[in-house]
């Protein structure tokens, strides 16, 4: 009995001691996420972009600076990018999209109603939201 007892201290002693550890290194974190700063963003187009557009729409897009990525979606007329905020603005994406395509552009903007509803990701509809409250009522933290 005996023997059970201090393997089991030693066994919750190493796990503390590496827990402790393991959140010392994490909060002393002295250098900043290296994405912190990239945001999402969305255009649409007033039609569907033609095939000669689509690699003229990209091809623009990637060349404004701090642009990470582009999607372009011809079919459903959208193009989604990522973007540096401390290198560049949305704006100045939808003014190179519109000096590239003659096919209108507008910025997305979320309706109010998407909006109240929450993030997809972790709203209160989500799936991470639903897991996280069956745990919940599981284990009560």
């Amino acid at each position: 009995m005996a023997k059970h007892s201090k393997r089991s201290l030693l066994t919750a002693s190493a796990l503390a001691i590496g827990m402790a550890l393991f959140f010392a290194l994490a909060l002393n974190r002295q250098q900043p996420l290296p994405h912190a700063q990239v945001q999402m963003s969305r255009i649409d187009f007033a039609a569907p972009l033609p095939g000669p557009d689509v690699q003229a729409v990209r091809g623009a897009v990637m060349q404004v600076p701090g642009v990470k990525h582009c999607y372009v979606n011809p079919e459903a007329g959208t193009l989604t990018f990522s973007y540096d905020l401390r290198e560049q603005e949305r704006g100045a994406v939808l003014t190179a999209v519109q000096q590239s395509t003659a096919v209108g552009a507008h910025l997305f903007e979320v309706p109010a109603s998407m909006a109240a509803s929450g993030c997809p990701v972790t709203g209160p509809n989500a799936p991470l939201s639903k897991a996280i409250a069956l745990v919940g009522q599981v284990w009560p933290f």
